[in-house]
C-alpha cells in the first residue's frame, strides 16, 4: 500500500485509530508501507497509530517491518508505533525499519508524541526495535533516528515504564550532525522535570553500532550519551540494563524468529503480567527482548497421585515437568524448569 509521487503532503498508516475507549491491537503484521514525495512534500509512513484517547488499550505481539519513504524533505518520517494520548501497554511486538529508507528521513521505532490531559500510563516491555540502513541521499545533515521516542512536552503528564526491551540502533549516515548524535537507541525530549521522576527504565539492552552518529540516549534534542555509564550517571536509569550487540540468530534479522538473541540478556520476572512471548512461548526466566531464548528440552511425567476432596477420595491427575535451556553463542548455558 502507498501514495504516489506528488509536491503535496502525503501519508500512509497500517492501522490508525481516532477513537476513544479500551483497544486491543493482537498478532498483526504490517508491511509494505511506502509514501513518495517531492520537496516541499512530507511524507510519512506508520505501521499502528492512536490519535485518539485510549484507555489500558493493548499493542501486542506485532511485526511491523519493511516501511518506504523517498522525499527530499527533512521532516518525512518512518514510524513502527504512535501514540499521541492515553494509556497503553506495548508488549512483545518486533518492529524492523530503516534499510529501505536512504533518505534523511526520520526513522523511529516507537513514538509518544507530546501532549494529551490527565495521567497516562504507558507500558513498554518486551519489544524488540531494530532501526537499519544508510543515508546516502537527501543533501544536508540527515534527521534522526531513534529506536524509542518519548515526547513529554509541557503541560502533559505520562508515567513510562520501560523494562525488558532491546532497542538496537544499526543505522548510519556519512553525514552526521556535528554536535548532536543522529542515531540513538533511545531520545528524551523533556529539560524540565527530572527523567527519573516519571520514567522507570531498566533490564533493557540499548545498543548503537555507528560511532561517528550514534549514542545510547539523547535528552532534549542536543545531550547525548554516548555509553550506557554517562546514561545512568546522567538519568539514574537503567541500572542493570546492558549496551551489547544481541546477537540475533539472522544479522540483519528478516523473519521474526531472527530476533532471538544469542547473547545473554537475562530480564527481570514478574513483569506486566506477561509469561509468554511473541510466539506465546513460555517465558522461563524471561530474556529481554520480543523473543524468548530459552527453549524445553525435556517433558518428564510425574507420578500418578489422588486428590481428597469433601472428605473422599475424588479425582485421578497427572502432573509435570518442563525442563528450559538457553544456550549463549560464546559459551555456557542456563536451565530453568516449571511443574504443571
Amino acid at each position: 500500500m502507498g501514495t504516489a509521487t506528488t509536491t503535496v503532503q502525503n501519508y500512509v498508516c497500517g492501522i490508525h485509530n481516532t477513537g476513544e475507549g479500551f483497544m486491543s491491537i493482537r498478532n498483526n503484521t504490517v508491511q509494505g508501507l511506502s509514501a513518495f514525495g517531492l520537496f516541499p512534500a512530507e511524507s510519512e509512513v506508520c505501521g499502528i497509530q492512536f490519535q485518539g484517547r485510549n484507555n489500558n488499550t493493548d499493542i501486542l505481539r506485532n511485526y511491523l517491518h519493511t516501511f518506504y519513504v523517498n522525499s527530499d524533505d527533512y521532516n518525512s518520517s518512518v514510524t513502527g508505533i504512535s501514540m499521541g494520548e492515553g494509556s497503553v501497554t506495548f508488549a512483545n511486538n518486533i518492529i524492523r525499519i530503516g534499510a529501505e529508507v536512504t533518505t534523511r528521513s526520520y526513522v523511529t521505532g516507537i513514538y509518544r508524541a507530546g501532549g494529551g490531559a490527565g495521567t497516562q500510563i504507558l507500558n513498554v516491555f518486551f519489544n524488540s526495535v531494530y532501526l537499519n540502513g544508510i543515508v546516502t541521499s537527501g543533501g544536508g545533515a540527515p534527521s534522526t533516528s531513534d529506536c524509542i521516542f518519548l515526547d513529554d512536552r509541557s503541560g502533559s503528564d505520562i508515567r513510562v515504564s520501560m523494562i525488558n526491551n532491546i532497542f538496537y540502533n544499526a543505522r548510519s549516515c556519512p553525514n552526521p550532525q556535528a554536535l548532536i548524535p543522529t542515531n540513538n537507541a533511545i531520545k528524551i525530549n523533556d529539560l524540565t522535570n527530572p527523567i527519573s521522576s516519571w520514567l522507570t527504565s531498566n533490564y533493557n539492552d540499548c545498543f548503537f553500532t555507528d560511532i561517528k552518529s550514534g549514542a545510547i540516549g539523547t535528552i532534549g534534542g542536543n545531550l547525548p550519551y554516548a555509553n550506557l555509564a554517562l546514561w545512568q550517571a546522567a538519568t539514574n536509569l537503567d541500572a542493570n540494563s546492558l549496551s551489547l550487540d544481541p546477537l540475533f540468530t539472522i544479522n540483519p534479522p528478516i523473519s521474526t524468529s531472527g530476533f532471538i538473541p544469542a547473547e545473554n540478556l537475562p530480564g527481570l520476572t514478574g513483569v506486566g503480567g506477561i509469561t509468554t512471548d511473541y510466539d506465546q512461548d513460555i517465558r522461563c526466566l524471561p530474556t529481554m527482548g520480543a523473543q524468548e531464548s530459552f527453549l524445553p528440552v525435556t517433558v518428564q511425567f510425574n507420578p500418578d497421585y489422588f486428590c481428597q476432596m469433601s472428605g473422599r477420595w475424588c479425582c485421578h491427575l497427572y502432573s509435570y515437568r518442563i525442563e528450559f535451556k538457553r544456550y549463549y553463542l560464546h559459551s555456557g548455558s542456563d536451565t530453568c524448569s516449571r511443574n504443571y
